[in-house]
């Protein structure tokens, strides 16, 4: 029988607390804004504006943001920067990638869109889920939907495609940018949820994370995260 670990945090929602890692496996280096060195990401760390995540190659992690349970698969070797501001009770969310992959889960944004930003290109999401796979300035971006639907823009050219459920866009460098139909076995490997199916077979234990938060009205609210360690 599985041991239930709960571990209560309880915190203020405010404009810089914004997210919270809800897993972080292998190497994984984490450097707050206001901070001039890095440490190894733990399951639990609460994400700041402008907080930069970077992992090696056998690391991993996933964070939530607290509005409205949003979340970021972030894979190995990627960097990005987390963002977002709060607005009347909601976060404008923004994710800045130097390179790498992350899968993200997207709720329907009503205050406005969950915006990805790379070296080549520039995703407007309202709620969805998708694949982002960014190679720097110098190998370009892919898009690859899963569902819902992400607004593509290439920053050099400004040509503009939408990526619904299996479709892929590739974003240039030089300003191309081209819509067509996901291939097969094309997608890339979630490790966060190979490690999960692992970790099932053993006897991993399930952590739930429970978060209480006040709202800019005042309101009181509970965010519950199961994961399982």
């Amino acid at each position: 029988m599985k041991k239930l670990l709960i571990l209560l945090i309880t915190f203020c929602f405010s404009a810089d607390n914004i997210a919270l890692v809800t897993k972080s496996k292998g190497d994984v280096k984490y450097k707050q804004n206001q901070s001039n060195s890095d440490s190894n990401l733990k399951m639990g760390t609460p994400l700041f504006s402008n907080d930069l995540i970077k992992t090696g190659g056998d690391g991993f992690a996933i964070f939530v943001y607290l509005d409205d349970k949003s979340m970021i698969k972030v894979q190995k070797n990627s960097e990005m920067y987390v963002r977002g501001n709060v607005d009347k009770g909601e976060i404008q969310k923004e994710i800045s990638m130097n390179n790498g992959l992350f899968k993200a889960n997207v709720q329907s944004q009503k205050g406005g869109a969950f915006t990805i930003v790379t070296p080549t290109s520039v995703a407007s999401v309202k709620g969805t889920e998708f694949w982002v796979v960014s190679k720097g300035e110098e190998g370009g971006d892919q898009f690859f939907g899963l569902s819902g639907l992400v607004e593509i823009r290439n920053k050099k050219s400004n040509q503009v495609t939408r990526v619904t459920k299996s479709k892929t866009a590739i974003s240039s460098p030089d300003g191309g940018l081209e819509l067509r139909n996901t291939r097969a076995g094309e997608l890339p490997v979630d490790d966060t949820e190979i490690e999960s199916e692992s970790g099932a077979k053993g006897s991993g234990d399930t952590q739930e994370i429970r978060i209480k938060f006040e709202d800019d009205s005042g309101n009181q609210k509970d965010l519950i995260i199961k994961a399982v360690e």
